[in-house]
């Protein structure tokens, strides 16, 4: 685990990036500003909250994929932190199966212009005093999910359903068990 001095450092990174993202001039500076909430220095899970917001904006407009896509480059790119690097490829996994199908797209054509969002082989943790299995882990991470999209583009995998309608099959059920008098037998 992280000292205290590291933990500290974390958090002012953190809130440093966001002020940052808050005063640039973007378009996507609401997204940046989720995307480094999402992939904070805290040893905790992302927020759902954040990945709600995420999948949101990206499923309203196509150009966020593209945003969202370097928006994560930028925080994968500049990080030497596993739990930063971490989270951003579980954000990135999650918005594969969840987001909006643009969304590979966009992260392979952000890899060919140059951004590390998936190839981390070069990636190495340098806030623990153990960081090799961390840093082996998070390599393996990535280098599954850089499969994962090969699959996808290559129609080999199926996406469980777009935001979108997931989303509506949500509601639907939702409603349906308003007007279940016994919504806990409801499969």
């Amino acid at each position: 685990m992280p000292s205290k001095l590291k933990k500290a450092i974390g958090a002012v990174k953190d809130q440093t990036s966001i002020s940052l993202a808050k005063v640039s001039n973007t378009n996507s500076a609401n997204l940046e500003v989720t995307v480094l909430k999402a992939t904070s220095h805290d040893v905790v899970p992302i927020e759902d909250k954040y990945v709600q917001e995420i999948l949101t904006l990206i499923s309203s407009n196509k150009s966020y994929a593209s945003s969202c896509a370097q928006a994560i480059a930028r925080r994968i790119g500049k990080t030497r932190d596993w739990i930063v690097a971490l989270k951003s490829l579980m954000l990135v996994l999650r918005i594969f199966q969840d987001g909006d199908p643009y969304f590979p797209i966009e992260v392979l054509h952000a890899m060919k212009r140059g951004a590390k969002i998936l190839n981390l082989s070069n990636f190495r943790d340098d806030s623990n005093s153990c960081p090799w299995d961390f840093t082996a882990f998070v390599r393996t991470f990535a280098l599954y999910l850089d499969e994962r999209l090969d699959c996808f583009l290559t129609g080999k995998l199926q996406r469980r359903f777009t935001y979108q309608r997931d989303q509506e099959y949500n509601s639907s059920r939702r409603s349906r068990r308003s007007n279940d008098p016994w919504p806990w037998f409801a499969t």
